[in-house]
């Protein structure tokens, strides 16, 4: 980098504690999480028994490159914004306090295809009917690739089983972002 600023040059690696201005002007310096994106689950919604189920993920929190693709609750990839991705996600259930829980996952796809599983399997121990799993992956993402989030529950009895979000405390979400090129 070389910066001209009052008739003063400088070349190499320069810090600045402060700038005026709003940034706009700076060149060469690349932010690695450009492209980022996190939505949760906000309204649960229920689920079956010993299948695997789309979250309903429905809270945007951020997507800077407005890619979330909300009737088909996916993130899908443009040209514009292909490279390598960080895609981590937090799958969460709930059902009754009564009930054991036997198997749980947390599954990010891709293009409808297993990418990373977070799972929990609980046979013999007894747990009760909330738990969270979570997974996470390294990625590259060309144009039209989508990014999916899916829970699968196996409980003992199924009472008010669903995915778990903020009205219950749990947490369910997806976040993406880019990784420096």
């Amino acid at each position: 980098i070389t910066i001209n600023a009052g008739g003063v040059n400088a070349s190499g690696i320069i810090s600045a504690t402060s700038y005026q201005g709003s940034g706009a002007n700076l060149t060469g310096i690349s932010s690695p999480t450009a492209t980022h994106f996190y939505a949760m689950l906000s309204v649960e919604h229920g689920v079956t028994n010993n299948t695997i189920t789309k979250v309903q993920l429905n809270n945007v929190e951020v997507d800077t490159a407005s890619l979330w693709d909300s009737s088909n609750k996916r993130y899908t990839m443009n040209t514009a914004n292909a490279g390598r991705y960080f895609v981590g996600a937090v799958g969460s259930m709930k059902n009754s306090a009564n009930s054991s829980t036997n198997i749980f996952s947390t599954i990010i796809r891709k293009n409808g295809s297993n990418l990373s599983t977070g799972y929990l399997d609980c046979r013999d121990n007894d747990l009760g009917g909330y738990l969270s799993t979570a997974c996470n992956t390294i990625v590259d993402l060309a144009n039209n690739d989508y990014i999916e989030l899916f829970i699968y529950p196996y409980v003992d009895s199924v009472n008010g089983l669903g995915a778990g979000g903020s009205p219950s405390g749990m947490d369910s979400h997806l976040a993406i972002f880019r990784l420096g090129d």
